[in-house]
């Protein structure tokens, strides 16, 4: 018997929980290694674990500062005109606080600009963070309108001391690259493990092809000696001699490949899995260190936010009261204005009435002659015959008015130095009047910049939370990698040192039965899963086909309804166009259906295929369960019973 035998006994086992007190699972195929497949599986989901962080943050409502009113600061007047202009300007106000409020919806600058560059980077993807933040900040560059809040360090209001200044920046860009160095250090050791763990599954995958290799230079060992039978059944010896020169050949390179090759990968996969250990430690250090530094960032930026914050409410009461106290100043100022138009009003309305007492004769006068001048025009139209001596009336009237306006103007002369004082006086209360407006239209502005100023602290404080909502989230996500880290470092020490290490002691004559059933069944699997995939794409494009046909009835009927209706309406030659189309389309439904005919065949036998080769593989999984149960069975035999009760419940 050839000491390789044992590659082509395949093995399946039934695994009992009798023997031990925890749930245990059974599967029907093992490969060839009871630990080796406890490592693949353990290993698939050690590697497809990827931390959970919470993006979610909560938005929470800030307290907004209240707008100050200003109607109970503004005068009341009896000038309609400057009601209806500050009633203007309030309306402008209000669509300028809309628009205000619609374009700084959209800045997302972070709050913490004034104090540093703030890196905002997910712990598990510090790069693609980065960039889509410099995305986000060249937009916000680019569109945004709404001016940004000074930051305390170039307000005008905070005066800190040039040395505590220096100290904290000292000590803020000490944070700031601790915690970049921590974020650095974390992820570079996580790029470590993650190759580790590339180059231990690639150590497996390795081994999987050595076993076989094995097995398939057993397969043509296996041919060789069929043929160098046949050959000595037909006494064609030198065809024998052949034959056994290349068994030989084949058994040697195999006991190679057994006895060197495969020692290499295990002393490989070793070293792996200690390294791999060793990365966990450091992962576990750095994450630490990472809480650490988001830590004292996060203390840092709150102290500084505080302060920030304190400083921003005491210069907007500032600039809130020099606002009111230059409003009361103006109220004074209308106050005084309307007391001087209201005094001008009554010198003017005196001056009048004296000037029209002292021409009242004049102007009684002259509204008589103007009278009398009237009707004469009017006789004048009349009495065209009468033309000529009318005329010359109506130029005597004329001359006698004239007189009576120099008289009038003569009288009033030494008055005029008085009238144009009265209007001088009124042009400077104008005057005073519209300096008041514009001033109280400047402070409008300013109250109307502090007010966007002060909701737009308002989002900077919303901002600034969520910021440092993600610096707690850090901690949390560190926090959480440090305590996943020690379980994945408990269980992959208990893996390797229990059964990495164990599985030369365990691994008997019959692991390549194991295999062999394992590959069977792997292989039966993966081509059910071939079939399945092939008959999927087989059923969709049955799919697509059926609505090529229906799309082609539904266009078929429509051209009959197209032709109905030509030939109704007497549009003949429309009507044998569509005939026409008709019998096109009739011929290519007819081609489609033919063709959907023959892919519902094909989906069918496809089907009755696969459904054969599950049942071929129910049968396989049977027979391999008893191969295995009988190789446990020995196993037991030479093993200790403990391991035994460990073998059941792993597998």
């Amino acid at each position: 018997m050839s000491a390789f035998h044992f590659i082509n006994a395949t093995t399946k086992k039934t695994l009992s929980t009798a023997s031990s007190p925890t749930p245990t699972t059974t599967r029907s195929n093992l490969t060839a290694s009871l630990a080796d497949d406890f490592f693949g599986d353990q290993f698939t989901s050690f590697v497809n674990q990827t931390p959970i962080a919470s993006s979610s943050s909560s938005t929470q409502s800030l307290p907004t500062f209240e707008r100050s009113s200003r109607c109970d600061n503004k005068p009341t007047t009896s000038n309609t005109r400057h009601a209806g202009q500050q009633q203007q300007q309030q309306q402008q106000r209000h669509y300028n606080n809309n628009k205000t409020i619609s374009s700084s919806s959209s800045m997302k600058k972070s709050a913490f600009s004034f104090i540093g560059a703030s890196s905002n980077i997910h712990l598990l993807d510090v790069d693609n963070q980065e960039k889509k933040k410099e995305n986000e900040d060249d937009d916000d560059d680019d569109g945004s309108s709404t001016p940004r809040l000074e930051s305390p360090k170039q307000s005008k209001i905070i005066h800190p001391s040039s040395q505590n200044n220096n100290n904290r920046k000292k000590k803020q860009g000490t944070n700031e690259m601790n915690r970049l160095s921590a974020e650095t250090t974390w992820k570079r050791i996580q790029a470590e493990k993650e190759r580790e763990k590339d180059k231990i599954q690639r150590c497996y995958n390795k081994r999987a092809l050595i076993h076989e290799q094995m097995i398939q230079l057993q397969k043509e060992i296996h041919q060789v000696t069929v043929k160098s039978k046949e050959a000595l059944t037909v006494e064609d010896y030198l065809q024998a001699q052949a034959f056994q020169t290349q068994q030989n050949k084949l058994t040697e390179k195999l006991w190679d490949v057994f006895s060197d090759t495969e020692d290499q990968v295990e002393q490989h996969i070793h070293a792996c899995w200690i390294s791999l250990v060793d990365l966990l430690t450091r992962e576990m250090e750095a994450a630490k260190k990472l809480a650490d530094a988001c830590q004292h960032t996060k203390d840092d930026r709150e102290r500084q936010l505080l302060k920030y914050h304190i400083d921003q409410e005491r210069k907007y009461e500032e600039r809130l009261q020099h606002i009111q106290h230059q409003r009361g100043k103006l109220d004074q100022e209308k106050s005084e204005i309307a007391f001087e138009q209201e005094m001008w009003e009554q010198s003017d309305a005196e001056f009048k009435s004296h000037m029209d007492e002292l021409v009242h004769q004049e102007r009684s006068k002259k509204e008589e002659v103007t009278h009398k001048m009237k009707n004469v025009q009017t006789e004048i139209d009349e009495l065209m015959t009468r033309l000529g001596e009318l005329q010359q009336i109506r130029d005597e009237y004329e001359e006698e008015i004239h007189q009576l306006d120099i008289t009038i103007h003569d009288i009033m002369q030494p008055y005029l130095p008085e009238k144009e004082g009265l209007e001088h006086d009124h042009l400077l209360v104008q005057q005073r009047q519209q300096s008041i407006e514009k001033r109280w239209n400047q402070l409008d502005r300013e109250d109307e910049i502090l007010y966007r100023e002060m909701e737009q602290h308002t989002k900077d404080k919303e901002r600034e939370k969520n910021e440092l909502t993600n610096l707690e989230e850090q901690i949390h996500v560190a926090t959480q990698q440090l305590e996943q880290g020690q379980e994945e470092q408990e269980a992959i020490k208990t893996t390797f040192h229990d059964y990495v290490e164990s599985r030369d002691a365990l691994v008997i004559d019959k692991k390549q039965a194991m295999i062999r059933a394992h590959d069977k069944v792997t292989h039966g699997t993966q081509s059910i899963e071939t079939k399945r995939r092939q008959l999927y794409t087989l059923q969709c494009g049955l799919e697509d086909q059926e609505s090529v046909v229906q799309q082609n009835k539904g266009q078929l009927k429509s051209l009959h309804r197209q032709k109905k209706l030509a030939v109704e309406t007497g549009q003949f030659q429309l009507a044998a166009e569509a005939n026409h189309r008709i019998q096109s389309m009739e011929s290519t439904l007819f081609d489609s259906e033919t063709l959907r005919n023959d892919r519902q065949k094909q989906v069918d036998e496809s089907l009755a295929l696969l459904q054969k080769e599950q049942e071929q593989l129910e049968q396989l999984k049977k027979e391999c369960m008893e191969i295995q149960h009988e190789s446990g069975e020995r196993m037991c035999e030479r093993e200790s019973c403990s391991f035994y009760c460990f073998f059941i419940y792993l597998f």
